[in-house]
């Protein structure tokens, strides 16, 4: 197994030793550093001079600029990219979609298809329920009833 080295305490207390130098390094230099206060001077504030848009954080509509360059929000090349990236996820599903419609034709054709082998076998498609009652329970069940 693994047998402790002869250098092992000596590592442990040098660890140690230096852990702690470290920290009260960092706490000397928290004692050293002078908090920064605010100048007092002129100070701005972005609140609107009157009442009225105070509580309406979100723009109405037709009250932003319209776009200068294709690139600025609501300009035709965001609009493109937007459509663009919406035909490409079209094309992604319509691509999955026949691909798995090829593999189920395929598989059907070897004979392999499990929907028509469970219904070949006389079973149902879905794992049967601990509900469901199969004929030869349903009759053991009432096998001490009287009629």
């Amino acid at each position: 197994m693994n047998q402790p080295s002869p250098n092992q305490p000596y590592r442990i207390t040098t660890a140690r030793s230096a852990l702690s130098a470290l920290t009260v390094l960092v706490f000397s230099i928290g004692f050293l550093v002078q908090p920064v206060a605010a100048e007092p001077g002129d100070t701005t504030t972005s609140l609107p001079e009157d009442n009225r848009l105070l509580g309406n954080s979100i723009q109405r509509p037709n009250m932003g600029m319209k776009p200068l360059s294709p690139t600025d929000p609501g300009g035709w090349l965001q609009v493109s990219l937007f459509f663009l990236i919406c035909g490409a996820i079209i094309l992604i599903a319509v691509a999955v979609w026949y691909s798995s419609k090829k593999k189920r034709a395929k598989r059907a054709d070897a004979g392999l298809d499990p929907v028509s082998l469970a219904r070949a076998t006389g079973k149902g498609v879905r794992a049967p329920s601990p509900l469901d009652k199969t004929p030869e329970t349903a009759g053991s069940e009432n096998a001490g009833q009287d009629s």
